[in-house]
């Protein structure tokens, strides 16, 4: 794994003692348990792909020459939009109560008199919140691997010109070529690579930050009943936000793509369709690029989305790191 993503840290690895403790349920649960787990997962997992599938079926949506991508698209993306918020509420349930917790288990004041004993039971209470959710994280990923390869896969249709024929409809603000070269290809082909990297990213930068929040807000509020009442304001207020920004982004998509217009100015339908594919479809719709082509030629700038998302991206992850360590700092201050 180093050799992906770097080093781990020792609080983040199974054999440390803490986190190890934290996973107790997982490291001592027998193999039979194990592989009835996996096995709940996967018919979970088939069961909604299936449904959706035959509901895309049942909609005429297998067209003759449709890109490959367009129609997994189609057949994944409500599961996948459901999955994902499944995960980022776990993962803001698993952390919001642990300092509650340590509280009820009588060790708190042992882990403040101790050295860093605050700062590593917290940091491994949110490595612990991947190791729980492992199995719905790798199924994100699979799918989006999926489609990474049919998106590559569709860019060398038309002999190669797919994306150009994507293009056709935006005026790029650089010289058709330079030298011999299609710079507006080679710029294309760039954008899209950045909205595929944060495709990729954005499941795990997402749950980082929502398990850190949770420990953060964990240490402020510390009775079970008052950590219940803040995670379900959270869990409405998200709901209603993803909610409001798919009724939006259902708004731009199907008034742009029946009468070619949008029902806001570009700004505003621009920050929808980030708004969307940041908070609640992580980039998935996009991926789709018949429809991603639609949208770049209707609302100006749109093309850079992508990169906005992996900057987004970015962001959450350090955002995430900031709220973990403001949680440690503010545990070891108050706690």
């Amino acid at each position: 794994m180093n050799w992906l993503i770097g080093p781990i840290p020792l609080w983040a690895q199974l054999k440390h003692p803490i986190l190890n403790y934290q996973l107790r349920d997982i490291t001592r649960a027998t193999r039979p348990r194990l592989a009835l787990r996996l096995i709940l997962v996967v018919l979970i997992a088939l069961t909604l792909g299936a449904g959706s599938y035959l509901v895309a079926s049942q909609n005429g949506r297998e067209s003759i020459g449709q890109p490959n991508s367009e129609w997994v698209n189609t057949v994944v993306f409500f599961p996948l939009l459901g999955l994902q918020m499944f995960v980022s509420v776990v993962a803001l349930a698993f952390t919001i109560g642990v300092v509650n917790g340590q509280e009820q288990r009588q060790t708190w004041d042992t882990l403040r008199a101790s050295g860093n004993g605050v700062a590593i039971i917290l940091r491994a209470a949110w490595a612990s919140v991947f190791y729980r959710l492992r199995e719905w994280l790798a199924i994100l990923l699979a799918v989006r691997l999926i489609l990474v390869g049919l998106v590559l896969f569709d860019l060398t249709s038309f002999e190669g010109t797919y994306l150009d024929w994507l293009t056709g409809g935006i005026v790029p603000l650089i010289p058709q070529t330079w030298a011999g070269i299609p710079l507006a290809t080679l710029v294309g082909s760039l954008l899209v690579t950045l909205h595929l990297v944060a495709l990729l990213v954005l499941p795990f930068t997402a749950v980082g930050f929502e398990a850190a929040l949770g420990l953060w807000l964990s240490t402020w509020f510390r009775q079970r009943i008052y950590s219940v009442i803040v995670f379900m304001i959270l869990l409405l207020a998200q709901v209603a936000l993803i909610l409001f920004l798919y009724g939006q982004f259902s708004a731009i998509a199907l008034q742009g793509l029946t009468v070619g217009e949008i029902p806001y100015t570009a700004p505003q339908a621009w920050g929808v369709l980030f708004g969307f594919f940041a908070l609640a479809d992580w980039g998935v719709k996009f991926s789709f690029l018949t429809f991603a082509g639609e949208m770049w030629a209707l609302i100006p700038y749109s093309i850079l989305i992508g990169p906005a998302l992996l900057i987004f991206a970015i962001l959450q992850g350090a955002a995430a790191d900031g709220l973990l360590r403001l949680a440690v700092r503010r545990a070891e201050r108050h706690g």
